[in-house]
Order: structure tokens, then sequence, then C-alpha cells
């Protein structure tokens, strides 16, 4: 039975052009959403990045409150032992079991042949041909690499602005340091924050303007000596008046 030739004429169908208009529509309202849709995921990472930034913070705090009130060394000797305060071995790494991890073969921030940190920076570049860090221990608080520098958190008066962690993106260890070699800077990785653990336990994201640098030209000359640092004298106290 042949069908109605009425009733075919008044179905409707999609053009090849009206296809086309469809599809370049769709391909702009997405490319509207794609960087927005980005920067939502940055912010997520950034957010996880500040809360594991403030875990090693607490990590720190809890150290202390086991060794007599003394923050973690960078690193040293017990005994025969290498002991580093990154090292992703339970029994090696001095901050580690306070963690909550355990990867031997992969530091506490790193990525490297073996693989990426359970506790790295999300925004950070997966690079298995080498060996990187994104996280860093503040250097002045650390102490000397080569003994076991042992520093009270009774020390810090204003522990709210004197900083233990912060993001960093190095080749040369997980420290971070305001010497003229980049690779130990702060790295603001966040949209041009980064984030910055303290010594009260909390972490706050922060841009280059604001920390204190010595090779900028700040108004504090004696950058190394502010409270962010490791201040040696009450003049530094004030981290550019802030009040946090």
């Amino acid at each position: 039975m042949r069908k109605n030739t009425t009733e075919c004429a008044g179905t409707n169908r999609f053009t090849l052009i009206e296809l086309l208009v469809v599809i370049a529509i769709i391909a702009i309202l997405a490319a509207m959403l794609m960087p927005a849709l980005q920067q939502a995921r940055e912010r997520s990472r950034a957010a996880d990045c500040n809360g594991k930034i403030n875990t090693l913070a607490k990590s720190n705090l809890l150290y202390a409150s086991d060794n007599g009130d003394f923050v973690s060394p960078q690193w040293g000797t017990f005994g025969a032992k290498l002991r580093y305060w990154g090292n992703g071995d339970r029994a090696q790494g001095l901050l580690t079991p306070y963690v909550g991890i355990h990867q031997p073969k992969v530091n506490i921030g790193y990525c490297n042949t073996y693989g990426m940190s359970k506790f790295a920076c999300n925004t950070f570049p997966v690079d298995m041909t080498r060996s990187r860090a994104s996280y860093g221990y503040n250097a002045f608080i650390a102490g000397n690499a080569t003994q076991w520098a042992r520093r009270k958190i009774t020390r810090y008066r204003r522990p709210t602005l004197s900083m233990f962690f912060c993001d960093i993106d190095s080749s040369n260890g997980g420290t971070v340091t305001y010497e003229n070699a980049a690779d130990n800077q702060p790295f603001y990785r966040h949209n041009n924050y980064a984030n910055f653990g303290f010594a009260d336990g909390h972490c706050k994201a922060y841009a280059l303007q604001d920390i204190p640098h010595m090779t900028r030209g700040d108004s504090k000359v004696a950058a190394y000596g502010n409270i962010f640092w490791d201040p040696v004298s009450a003049v530094y106290l004030d981290w550019a008046k802030r009040t946090e």
C-alpha cells in the first residue's frame, strides 16, 4: 500500500545547513564554558593542595609534641641511619608517619621515575623522567642539612606568620629558601598564588607580592630575618604589619 504523499510532505527533516548550524552553536557554547570549567578544576586542585600543606604543617606540630617541642629538622643521621623529613618510607621519613602514607621510593610531594607521591600537588605536572618536588620545607626552620637542627616550636612568637611549608617546583630537594636559585623559591602555580602552611598549623594562599623577598627590593631589607622565615629580632615581627 502506498503512503499518503500529503502526510510525507508535512514531515520535518533537518537539512545539512541546519545541522551544521546546531553543531557550530554547540562548539561556541563549549568554548565559552571551557575556561570556566578549567578555573573550577584549578580551584578544586588549589583547595586540595591547601589541605595537604595544612596537614604537613600540623604533622610538624605533632612531631614537635612527641619530641620535646622540637620541630623536624630537614635531615640528619640517627645512629647509622639517615633520616629525611619527607622520605616516603615510614621508617626513614620524620614526618611520614604523621601524614599517614607509605611510599618507600617516592618522597612526600615528589614525582619521580617510580611515580607520583600520594601527597603531592595535583596541579604539579607529572613527569616520570626526573625527580622534582612540589612541596618544600622552610630551610630556615628545617636548619642545616649536615646535622640535626634542633629548634623549638616555642621559638615562634607569632606562629601564624612563620612559614613551615609551601608550593615549590624544585629538582634541588624539598626545601625552600630565598637564595638566588629560583629552584628553591615558592612557586605560584595556583592562578599566581601559592599555598603556605604556618607554624600554628593553618594554611593560606598568597601572591608573590605578599611575601617578604630580599632580592625583589622589599622595604624590609633583611628579608631573611623576617618573621615569615625565622625572626632574629623583634623588629621583624610585623610581616608588613599583618594582624592575622
